[in-house]
């Protein structure tokens, strides 16, 4: 009898293992109600899944055949179910995976779940419609990943996750009844990100109050009810970037009162009733700090305690700011000070301290007078500033002796000079100058001695003169002198020696002379004289020696001879265009001729008055020349392309500039005959253009080639067999192209 009831003991022992071990490691996928029903008569022993198991369609209406289920090894996922609840999982304990409820639009509550403590992975409840209450989670204290809470149009709070201890990361998304985050009391940490995002009716941040830590970062974005972030007040540390966008209504961040290490970036965009920052008092750190897009901030208060290191500070758009006095601490910013947009702002004081600046750029600031402010400056590695329509002075530069990389001073409308930048003896890259409509001459700029790169001095009408540069000696790249409609001399240049690129003086229409280029010798790219309409003479390079490139005279309406060329070693010209100058009669200069002898590169003489109209007349026997459109041509439809070779049959080589731009172009087809354009050409904004192939027989390209805008572009085919190109070569924003090859 012993041994009998032994057996039966052992018997049931070896049955009990059994029955315990995990099924269906493969997973299964429940998508009818019968499945459910069928489940225990199916797999009779199985309790713990060890695989994915998917709930999946409208005909399931409730779970009861799962009752046995007491675990998940992996994922378990509801979808487009008609569940009102999850009554039927009531002995789940942990699920091993992820636990994703999504678009169950009868779904109400999440009883059912309620001895889960476990989710291994995320737990994701998005979509359901018809979802009141987290009511059934309440046993719930660990997610191994992320909350994701999105899209629950009648979910009023969190209440129901109240034993919620553990969790990495947190998104609450585009809830458009919850007004609290109520019932995440029991976190203390999270120990990845927390995102409260989109929503509408949420005013308060009550429910996470005893949260101390966040290890990564705090996105607030876009909830147009939320008046203020209390409830954060516990909040000591954000491992990242604390991001606060899009909160309309948002008056105050105090309640992040106790914040006071912040690992990485301070992020405020687009609040436009917060009228301060007071609540970071405590934050002496942070390596970005981005101030965008506010119509109330009218200071940077609360920002008292942040100092140096930070990478870049931008403040922009920040309509009624007009202090920046909390920033005084500063010392040094690493890379970039940007002052954009912030039409109320009259001064820059609060960077009183800052010794060093990578890049300044000073744009769009409606009201600011001058650059005082930031009298400590004196390491920058490149200035811009532009449309500044109230700035008189670049006073508050005046300790900056060197700028490493680019200097910009563009459209800032009431500035009459560039007094405030004294002490600058060195400019590393480019000097930009243009569309300054007050500015009369470049003092300020008088202790500059070289420029790494291109000066360009564009479209400034006011501009009489280039006194300011008079101890330039050389210029590493290009000077390029377009559109100053009063500049009458090139006075400021006369110290000047070598070029190291293309020199062009273009389209000033009030240019007797050049007479203050008598020092130059050598130009070591193509000198360029266009459009100057009442330039008389060239006088002034007569101790040029040697060119780089083309030689070009074209449409000067009053030249009457090409006398100071005459010392230009001909085989040092790779180009020859002289064009369109009405007056034109003496060109047998001898570098002209000895060019003509042996040409090295294209000749081009026409349109020019008798005895220079064309090359014959310049004795010599060359072929007729194959340049046309000495204006350029815009191609702004398909139609143009596709008739180019019918309305120029003998045009291979384009004088002028190039643009093509239009809605309609698809292909360059039209300009297979082209070899080679004469000034730049600009291709931009075709929105069906997917390639360049048309203009595959092009070898040189005098000026620039820009290519940006064009959304199907994906390959540069076409370009093939280009040589050349004479000026920048700038390819951007086409957001198809992944291929230069």
């Amino acid at each position: 009898m012993k041994k009998f009831t032994l057996f039966i003991a052992f018997a049931l022992f070896i049955h009990a293992n059994v029955s315990s071990q995990p099924c269906l490691s493969s997973g299964i996928t429940f998508s009818s109600q019968t499945e459910i029903d069928n489940f225990q008569s199916n797999y009779p022993n199985c309790t713990e899944i060890g695989g994915d198991v998917y709930i999946v369609g409208n005909g399931i209406t409730n779970l009861n055949g799962l009752n046995v289920l007491t675990s998940f090894g992996g994922y378990l996922e509801f979808y487009n179910t008609l569940l009102t609840n999850f009554t039927g999982l009531n002995n789940l304990t942990n699920i091993g995976g992820y636990l994703m409820i999504e678009g169950n639009a009868s779904l109400t509550s999440l009883t059912g779940f309620n001895n889960l403590t476990s989710v291994g992975g995320s737990l994701k409840i998005v979509g359901n419609v018809s979802l009141t209450t987290f009511t059934g989670l309440g046993n719930l204290n660990t997610i191994g990943y992320n909350l994701l809470i999105k899209d629950n149009d009648v979910l009023p709070d969190l209440n129901g996750l109240n034993n919620l201890s553990t969790v990495n990361g947190i998104e609450i998304e585009n809830n458009s009844s919850m007004t609290s985050l109520s019932g995440l009391n029991g976190l203390t940490a999270i120990s990845g990100h927390l995102e409260i995002e989109s929503n509408t009716a949420l005013t308060s941040l009550s429910g996470i109050d005893n949260v101390s830590s966040i290890q990564h970062w705090l996105y607030i974005i876009d909830n147009p009810m939320l008046l203020n972030i209390s409830g954060l007040g516990s909040v000591s540390s954000i491992g990242l970037v604390l991001k606060i966008e899009d909160n309309p209504a948002l008056t105050s961040i105090a309640g992040l009162g106790n914040l006071s290490s912040l690992g990485t970036g301070l992020f405020i965009y687009n609040n436009d009733a917060l009228i301060n920052l007071t609540g970071l008092n405590n934050v002496t750190s942070c390596s970005d700090l981005k101030i965008q897009d506010h119509l109330s901030l009218v200071s940077l208060s609360g920002l008292n305690s942040l100092t140096s290191p930070i990478n870049d500070i931008l403040i922009t758009n920040n309509s009624a700011l007009t202090d920046l006095t909390a920033l005084d601490q500063i010392t040094s910013i690493q890379n970039s000070l940007r002052i954009d947009g912030n039409a109320s702002l009259t001064s820059l004081t609060g960077f009183d301290q800052v010794t060093s600046i990578s890049n300044l750029w000073i744009y769009d600031n409606a009201s600011l007078p001058n650059l005082t402010g930031l009298d400590k400056l004196t390491s920058i590695h490149e200035i811009r500033i532009h449309n500044n329509p109230a700035l008189t002075s670049l006073t508050g530069l005046n300790k900056v002796a060197s700028i490493n990389q680019d200097l910009e001073i563009e459209n800032n409308n009431a500035l009459t000079n560039l007094t405030g930048i004294d002490k600058v003896s060195h400019i590393g890259g480019e000097l930009w100058i243009r569309e300054n409509a007050s500015l009369i001459n470049l003092s300020g700029l008088d202790k500059l001695a070289s420029i790494g790169q291109t000066i360009y001095i564009y479209v400034n009408p006011a501009l009489t003169s280039l006194t300011g540069l008079n101890n330039v000696t050389t210029i590493g790249h290009e000077v390029r002198i377009n559109g100053n409609s009063s500049l009458t001399s090139l006075s400021g240049f006369d110290k000047l020696i070598t070029i190291d690129g293309t020199l062009q003086i273009y389209n000033n229409t009030s240019l007797t002379n050049i007479t203050s280029l008598a020092n130059l010798t050598s130009i070591d790219g193509n000198l360029e004289i266009v459009l100057n309409s009442v330039l008389t003479s060239l006088t002034g390079l007569d101790n040029v020696t040697s060119l780089g490139g083309a030689l070009e005279i074209e449409n000067n309406d009053t030249l009457t001879s090409l006398s100071g060329l005459d010392n230009i070693v001909a085989n040092s010209i790779d180009n020859l265009r002289i064009r369109q100058n009405n007056l034109l009669t003496i060109c047998d200069v001898q570098s002209v001729c000895d060019y003509l002898a042996s040409p090295s590169g294209v000749i081009d003489i026409n349109n020019n008055s008798t005895g220079c109209n064309t090359q014959a007349e310049v004795d010599t026997a060359c072929a007729t020349t194959k340049f046309c459109l000495p204006q350029g041509i815009d191609f702004t439809t398909q139609s143009a392309i596709d008739s180019f070779q019918i309305n120029f049959p003998n045009c291979t080589e384009i004088e002028g500039e190039v643009e093509i731009s239009g809605v309609d172009i698809a292909n360059l087809n039209g300009l297979g005959t082209l070899t080679s354009i004469g000034d730049g050409i600009w291709i931009h904004n075709n929105p069906l253009l997917t390639n360049l192939t048309g203009l595959n027989n092009v070898i040189t390209i005098s000026d620039y080639l820009e290519i940006r805008d064009n959304p199907a572009l994906t390959s540069l085919n076409g370009l093939d067999n280009l040589v050349s190109i004479g000026g920048y070569f700038y390819i951007y924003t086409n957001s198809g192209l992944t291929d230069l090859t």
